[in-house]
């Protein structure tokens, strides 16, 4: 039996996909506003604002995966394996259009960094944090499942306190990854977990809303703050406290939506596609600062607008993308399926190639 998608949570999927777009438009090795864009014109102050309210977008999506795979009791790593492909796919065809079109030159090194980029850069951090966190979520929730409520919260309570609330306000933490690390993604997994198991939305969506938005205000506060004495914001990193807590807040705010779309549904099951398209290495300087022209919008009256239509465009152009390499991996897969089949019939799985996952695309 299918079972129906919460389109309300893959609302968030979709927004907060773009928000991480938003993130790449204002990273400086990207769009490059935060590098380049300095006070006290108007337009550091947008910058700082909206990367505040954006931020959260990763931690949301780590917060689903909780949510909707704790109480799963095995993996698999056909997953994986088609996480990886998709990942390797786009990144082959991208360095060899970058390579025809004269925008990089041979590199075999280049390359080498290209098909593997786990091990080069931090390149693709988030699949590889990610595919970490999917291999260690049946022992997690082995362990998890075994906590009665009391216990679970005393665990995550420690969770926080060493590992957000700590690195967030006070030096010599025992860890911090900056939320880029293994550590923030089981935290906010966890959380995700106690939201499913224990906790009953009964506030408001106001209530929640207005969480998200003191968290994102609290967050820019303290960036601007910590610009004025460090010449650079050290609160953007996703376990730093106003970032969790506006994850959440969202999460929450989204969870009492109601709503039914197919359209919704359909697009967000793309999430992934778009976050490797718009983000790929070899497209960068194509995108950002030949396409987007990104650098001439540093100072404009326009700025702010010129960020938010890159957004939607960038969205609006990678999903049709992905669209496209689904019904290609679909034909693939049907046509070497029986032959995979019948040769490793024991781990043999049809393969959705648009990564229908319960964590990646949850189903209710």
């Amino acid at each position: 039996m299918t079972s129906k998608r919460n389109s309300n949570l893959e609302l968030l999927r979709i927004i907060a996909m773009a928000m991480i777009i938003g993130l790449h438009y204002f990273n400086g090795n990207m769009g490059g506003a935060l590098g380049q864009v300095k006070p006290p014109h108007y337009n550091f102050y947008i910058t700082y604002l909206l990367e505040s309210a954006f931020i959260v977008g990763v931690n949301c999506f780590v917060l689903i995966t909780g949510y909707f795979m704790i109480e799963k009791k095995s993996m698999s790593m056909n997953r994986v394996i088609e996480l990886l492909i998709m990942m390797l796919f786009y990144a082959l065809v991208f360095y060899l259009f970058a390579l025809s079109i004269g925008l990089i030159q041979w590199n075999p090194k280049e390359l080498l960094k290209t098909m593997m980029p786990f091990f080069h850069d931090n390149r693709r951090w988030f699949i590889k944090t990610y595919i970490i966190l999917y291999m260690l979520s049946p022992f997690l929730n082995i362990i998890i499942n075994t906590l009665d409520r009391k216990n679970y919260k005393i665990l995550l309570c420690i969770l926080l306190i060493l590992f957000t609330i700590w690195p967030s306000f006070f030096p010599g933490a025992p860890s911090n990854d900056y939320g880029y690390g293994i550590i923030t993604f089981v935290i906010l997994y966890a959380i995700g977990g106690w939201l499913r198991k224990y906790y009953h939305a009964d506030s408001s969506k106001s209530f929640y809303l207005a969480g998200y938005i003191i968290s994102a205000l609290l967050t820019f506060s303290s960036s601007v703050i910590s610009y004025s004495i460090f010449g650079i914001s050290k609160v953007w990193g996703y376990n730093y406290i106003f970032n969790m807590t506006g994850g959440v807040c969202l999460f929450l705010f989204f969870s009492k939506l109601k709503i039914d779309s197919r359209a919704v549904n359909y697009i967000a099951k793309f999430s992934l596609g778009v976050f490797l398209i718009h983000s790929d290495f070899s497209l960068k300087t194509l995108i950002n600062n030949i396409i987007l022209r990104c650098q001439d919008f540093y100072y404009s009256p326009f700025f702010i607008l010129h960020a938010l239509g890159s957004i939607i465009a960038l969205y609006a152009v990678s999903v049709p993308i992905d669209i496209g390499r689904n019904f290609l991996f679909e034909r693939f897969w049907r046509i070497i399926g029986g032959k995979i089949k019948n040769t490793f019939p024991a781990i043999w799985r049809p393969v959705d190639a648009s990564m229908r996952d319960d964590s990646l695309h949850p189903e209710s």
